[in-house]
């Protein structure tokens, strides 16, 4: 091996980093346009290869390589930098977290120590969900997958000392990370963090830095690899808006930004290229990826936890910009104070880093088994928040209750089509009256429970849409009407807005199918028994299970904001297609007229018991509004 030693530094490497953590950051952000900036961790894996085969056949050229100095270097290059993160985390952790999501922040530590967090992180989440957002350790799976490759990856070398022989095994690893790609399943994201999945991306950086010091890379012109070269990474770049969780799966596609990379790595640049990722700024960024990519997850984490507090918000613009630049700036203040200090250190200094890092190392261990053991550490929530949370619990608890007494009972359309011929009907009917049939999804179940609350001396049925489509439930319940003529006081119908709102889009097209639907039946049902469309209510999206009482000023508001400009255009929509087809409709939002501020926690106990449903007290709170409503009450006569 007679290459010459490698630079520590190629400046477009560098500038490849930095567009590949920005487009983590950016993803995670939820920046729009930035759908495929996950594969920035692919790149990620590469560059790392690459570099790190780099050096290692500069060593060997040398005769300098040992794997004592390999493994020194990775020790200095990262630990130090992870375990600040992970103290700095941990402190914030223990002071804004729940206890069951602290128990499972733990675990999560506990692995990352033990470089296994790519698995436990496959086990406990979907990576593509809206909770992962929250898990302050999540994107450290990629670390543990890139240490447990650098493990092996030095004695490897120490006995196979030829590049013909290196070469031989990154193949047969690669191809072995191929074929268990090829095997895995694409149902669940777990595949997303395997080692075996995953190990291809590393070696092919290796075998780039293998093929970069042979001469087979001189065949083609000088001219014709440069615009091989931009082209790659202008294709890469144009990757990034259009990439999604159907392409981070292993498979072919999770593979193009993989080989892109490797062009753009093989290849020579055009001047233009290396000029503008030689831009000082995004030099800076390149050099600090590292940092920037370690404190992005928890800082974005921890932001959402205070601001948001539920995966189902929408940040504002700024909010989102801020947080970018927050950790773009926070990495950057890292890899100056903490991770480039430490990688010069020699001498006594350096041991006593590495003595400082495996104790705190410890520390956290054994205080990550102390959490789990006490469950959490219960006893550090002040009272306060203890008795929030119980009032949550007994909230959550009654979210699905169903009302029942006397003449309060949810019916069927068979057992609704025969009510002549029903006993209880009949007597609840002589009773109290005829009844008020309330129908639609799980929201007509909250209005049933609210009207059964509030009206004890009233007969209410409920026949609810379970599994049934709209149109369906619509068509039937037209059809029992019809035929049966059941003597009814009226008949409720009320759905809820999120039956048509997807990823906080208004899926309109469909709204309008659906309603139509509805609507045909109803101008039937109309001319048989009194029909009244009850709106949507609000939902205010806070999962109350995540509901924090320890990070202070609860900011939920931003979710409840979304929440209630997409019902109120929903419940704007189906007053007008309504009044079209002369239809009566009521809006349930202007009769509740909720307010967050002073609705949502009630000295009587949440009024929502989880992100969309009533609680009882929410039932009997919104139930009395419902039925002192002058136009309800003229129906109810």
């Amino acid at each position: 091996m007679n290459s010459a030693p490698a630079s520590n530094h190629i400046r477009e490497i560098d500038g490849m980093r930095a567009i590949a953590v920005l487009a983590v950051v950016l993803y995670h952000a939820s920046i729009r346009g930035f759908n495929g900036g996950f594969f920035g961790v692919d790149v990620f894996f590469v560059i790392s290869g690459f570099v790190i085969t780099r050096k290692t056949l500069s060593d060997l050229s040398s005769g300098e390589f040992s794997p004592f100095e390999f493994y020194r270097r990775r020790v200095r290059r990262i630990l130090p930098a992870v375990i600040v993160i992970l103290f700095v985390t941990t402190f914030f952790a223990h002071k804004w977290l729940l206890p069951v999501d602290y128990m499972k922040y733990s675990e999560t530590l506990k692995s990352v120590l033990t470089l296994t967090s790519n698995r436990q992180i496959a086990r406990e989440t979907n990576y593509f969900s809206p909770d992962t957002a929250f898990l302050p350790l999540a994107h450290l799976w990629s670390l543990a997958i890139e240490e447990q490759f650098y493990l092996v990856f030095p004695i490897v070398v120490f006995f196979m000392n030829t590049k013909r022989r290196l070469a031989i095994i990154l193949i047969a690893v690669s191809a072995w990370s191929l074929i268990s790609m090829i095997l895995s399943s694409t149902e669940t994201s777990a595949p997303y963090f395997s080692t075996s999945n995953r190990v291809a991306q590393l070696a092919f950086g290796g075998l780039c830095a293998l093929f970069v010091s042979s001469k087979m890379h001189t065949e083609l012109r000088a001219n014709i690899k440069t615009i091989i070269n931009a082209v790659a990474l202008a294709v890469l770049l144009l990757l990034i808006p259009f990439y999604s969780a159907k392409q981070a799966v292993p498979s072919i596609l999770s593979l193009v930004p993989v080989g892109l990379t490797c062009i753009f790595i093989v290849l020579p640049r055009k001047q233009i290229i290396v000029s503008a990722l030689s831009f000082k700024p995004i030099q800076i960024i390149g050099r600090a990826s590292f940092s920037i990519y370690l404190v992005h997850q928890p800082l974005l984490a921890f932001s959402k936890i205070l601001i948001y507090g539920t995966p189902y918000s929408m940040p504002t613009a700024i909010e989102k910009s801020a947080m970018v630049v927050g950790c773009v700036l926070t990495g950057v203040v890292s890899w100056r104070l903490i991770e480039e200090p430490v990688r010069r250190l020699r001498g006594k200094l350096e041991i006593v880093s590495v003595v400082a890092i495996l104790a705190s190392a410890v520390l956290l261990y054994v205080h990550a088994n102390r959490v789990i053991e006490t469950g959490g550490y219960p006893k550090r929530i002040p009272a306060s928040a203890a008795e929030t949370l119980a009032r949550r619990d007994i909230a959550m608890a009654s979210a699905e209750l169903k009302m029942v007494r006397d003449c309060a009972y949810e019916t069927s359309f068979a057992d609704l089509g025969t009510s002549k011929d029903n006993a209880e009907f009949q007597r609840c009917t002589n009773t109290y009256g005829p009844p008020i049939l309330v129908a639609g999804d799980s929201h007509a179940e909250d209005l049933f429970n609210a009207l059964s609350i509030n009206l004890p001396e009233r007969f209410v049925l409920g026949v609810y849409r379970h599994s049934a489509s709209h149109a369906e439930f619509a068509d039937e319940l037209s059809k029992t009407i019809t035929i049966s003529k059941p003597n009814l006081q009226v008949i409720l119908f009320t759905l809820e807005a999120s039956t048509w709102i997807d990823s906080n889009i208004i899926q309109i097209d469909q709204l309008k199918i659906d309603t139509k639907v509805i609507l045909d039946s109803a101008v039937q049902i109309q001319k048989y028994e009194k029909f009244v469309w009850l709106g949507p209510q609000i939902e205010p999206r806070i999962d109350l299970y995540g509901f924090n009482p320890l990070v202070g000023i609860v900011r939920e508001l931003n979710t409840v904001r979304m929440s209630e400009q997409l019902s109120i255009q929903v419940d704007k929509t189906l007053k007008r297609l309504a009044k079209k087809s002369a239809v009566a409709y009521l809006s349930k939002i202007e009769i509740v007229k909720f307010d967050y501020r002073k609705d949502f926690d009630i000295p009587e106990g949440f009024t929502y018991g989880d992100r969309t449903h009533w609680s009882t007290v929410g039932e009997k709170v919104f139930g009395k509004r419902i039925i002192d409503d002058p136009r309800i009450q003229e129906l109810l006569k």
